[in-house]
């Protein structure tokens, strides 16, 4: 099994504003604009590593639970959710959506409370393919 960043997540009172911010600053391209507001985004560099940027949570704080973590894809979601629970990882629910043309995602933290995803995607980011 093959674990590889995929994305970094972090939350932002102006998630538009801080899209633009990667697009102007760093070169970053767009890949993906949700619809409705507040809205979501995904930047990408050259390589395919992705920052996902969100609203934040219900309590209007930007260092919440699921929106600042790490995101690992899987090709096999079930074989790689149950090689690391054998190795002692307890993993929060699974969550499910179609963004990107549908994902599976579950959490679990690190020894020091990093929050860490493992994702997959029914289609991978764009320079990710």
């Amino acid at each position: 099994m093959t674990f590889t960043m995929e994305h970094l997540a972090y939350a932002a009172h102006d998630t538009s504003a801080l899209a633009a911010w990667y697009k102007r600053v760093l070169g970053f391209d767009i890949v993906y604009e949700s619809e409705g507001e507040p809205k979501a985004f995904v930047v990408q560099d050259a390589n395919g590593m992705a920052i996902e940027i969100v609203p934040p949570g219900d309590d209007g704080k930007t260092a919440d639970a699921s929106a600042n973590h790490l995101a690992i894809w899987v090709d096999d979601f079930d074989a790689a959710k149950d090689q690391i629970e054998s190795r002692g990882v307890e993993f929060e629910p699974e969550v499910s959506n179609e963004f990107f043309g549908g994902t599976r995602v579950a959490f679990f933290t690190d020894p020091e409370g990093h929050r860490i995803q493992i994702i997959w995607r029914r289609e991978r980011l764009p320079a990710q393919g």
